[in-house]
């Protein structure tokens, strides 16, 4: 696949399921279904466990390549609903 580096607008709305702590910096797990995002708690104004949040902003997209584990017929028969539904 091709090697980019393109900024790309996005806009999610998730729920705040986890706040927890790494090396001192407060974070919240952000579920995005079927992604999760781990934001600095700083970013969110208060937020807590079980409140709805709407994130916007740009990503930086390095690479794009297709997932072997797609073309893997045990792996789709084991694959997780959310994830590969």
């Amino acid at each position: 696949m091709h090697a980019i580096n393109t900024p790309c607008t996005v806009s999610l709305t998730g729920e705040v399921v986890e706040i927890f702590e790494r090396e001192g910096i407060q974070l919240a797990k952000i579920s995005c279904r079927p992604v999760h995002l781990e934001l600095p708690m700083a970013m969110l104004d208060a937020a807590h466990l079980g409140d709805t949040v709407h994130l916007e902003g740009v990503i930086s997209i390095q690479t794009v390549e297709p997932d072997p584990r797609l073309e893997d017929p045990d792996f789709l028969g084991n694959a997780d609903p959310d994830l590969y539904p």
